[in-house]
């Protein structure tokens, strides 16, 4: 099921109102809020890897396999930071751990653009655009 839902995404002290997608979805393990996932098969997700191959968006709110899990497919949101900080408009991929990290274009699997910067190990505010890579 997809729901429109505005939420106000308060990262670093700014706050973004945004009209985002909903998407309830399983968990196929253990998901971070705040992490990027990605699609496993219909309706399943699975916490982001350095190897991304389906970015769909962040989780918002922990799960554990089986668990229904909201997912934002559109919007703004906010997403956690890897080890090297976002700078505004870095296109972001996920990390090993489904932390949002600076991407190539042309080369990663894009899941969104940064409309924040964020510092290591920190939040980010993330346009979601799901663009492809190479």
């Amino acid at each position: 099921m997809v729901r429109p839902f505005m939420t106000d995404c308060n990262v670093a002290g700014e706050s973004l109102q945004s009209d985002n997608l909903i998407m309830q979805l399983q968990a196929d393990g253990t998901i971070a809020k705040g992490r990027i996932v990605e699609l496993v098969t219909a309706g399943h997700v699975k916490q982001a890897t350095a190897t991304i191959a389906g970015p769909i968006g962040i989780a918002l709110s922990n799960a554990v396999a089986g668990d229904n899990i909201p997912v934002m497919i559109q919007g703004i949101g906010s997403v956690s930071v890897d080890a090297t900080g976002i700078a505004i408009n870095d296109f972001i991929t996920a990390d090993a751990s489904g932390n949002a990290t600076k991407a190539t274009f042309g080369t990663d699997e894009i899941v969104g653009i940064a409309v924040s910067a964020g510092a290591a190990n920190g939040a980010v505010a993330m346009l979601i655009n799901q663009i492809r890579g190479a």
